[in-house]
């Protein structure tokens, strides 16, 4: 994976002379939930101990589940000193709750009926000269954006399999909590799979919200590079965005394999991301 990255990260300086940054969010349960003094000064020692490694991690803070919690990677340019953080960071939390007799899960759904967990990647795009490249405004997207969400939308499907890797990653994929069932794009919209936070004008980024916290990340990175490079090569038109709930089904959005069966299918037929990232 290490190979296909470098080669796309260079495609993408001399190609089009565009620089990326990456983040994540990672989403995970710490069981039992009740014991949450506890679980404050387990998170405690893990910011600390985040901190002396500088993975770039400011909070924790909690999430909509029962006994869930988030932390957010501080943007890196380099892809795999992110990855390597999110695995350092998991290790950290799993051995630090050993320790105060807790447990923790990273998997895509844990509680079939509470919030699923994600590992929601971010991706913005400088020039040479440090100009952002992804702006919107209202309904109108800077081309940049406009490429790389089309290019992102039409790699979804061929990507599900690295976004949720496991028959039980696809559990997540429920009407109602948070997790994308469409191929959609929208702005402050956590129903699609492809969310613009609010950001003021150039600090617009992507963000790709199909991967399950069960997702590898270098793999995910790697998918999201090549889906944004398949656009900015191609030009697709990502059409509207999305308004409503994007699994409403009076839009008729195409909806994402929802099994690991039918993300399979879509990977051994899709010819995109094999372009980019070879067998």
């Amino acid at each position: 994976m290490r190979t296909q990255i470098n080669r796309m990260m260079e495609t993408l300086q001399t190609q089009f002379g565009f620089v990326a940054s990456f983040g994540f969010e990672i989403e995970w349960y710490v069981i039992p939930a009740e014991r949450e003094g506890e679980i404050d000064s387990l998170h405690k020692v893990v910011l600390a101990q985040a901190a002396r490694l500088k993975l770039g991690i400011p909070a924790i803070v909690p999430e909509k589940g029962r006994g869930q919690y988030e932390a957010a990677f501080n943007p890196r340019q380099d892809p795999f000193a992110l990855a390597e953080a999110v695995h350092l960071f998991k290790r950290i939390l799993r051995d630090a709750a050993d320790g105060f007799g807790l447990m923790v899960s990273f998997a895509a759904k844990p509680f079939l009926e509470d919030y699923g967990s994600a590992l929601q990647s971010h991706i913005s795009l400088t020039n040479q000269e440090g100009v952002r490249q992804f702006e919107k405004k209202g309904e109108n997207l800077s081309p940049p954006l406009s490429a790389a969400l089309g290019g992102l939308l039409e790699t979804l499907d061929e990507a599900m399999l690295i976004a949720a890797p496991f028959p039980a990653s696809y559990n997540r994929f429920t009407a109602g909590k948070d997790a994308p069932l469409t191929r959609s794009w929208g702005g402050n919209n956590r129903t699609v799979a492809l969310r613009l936070p609010l950001k003021n004008g150039p600090f617009t980024q992507i963000e790709y919200r199909i991967a399950g916290a069960d997702a590898e990340p270098a793999a995910l990175l790697a998918v999201m590079l090549a889906g944004v490079l398949h656009g900015l090569t191609n030009n697709p038109d990502p059409g509207p965005q999305m308004h409503g709930v994007a699994y409403d089904p009076q839009y008729k959005l195409p909806r994402l394999p929802d099994c690991y069966a039918a993300a399979k299918l879509a990977a051994d037929n899709g010819m995109i991301l094999r372009k980019w990232l070879a067998e």
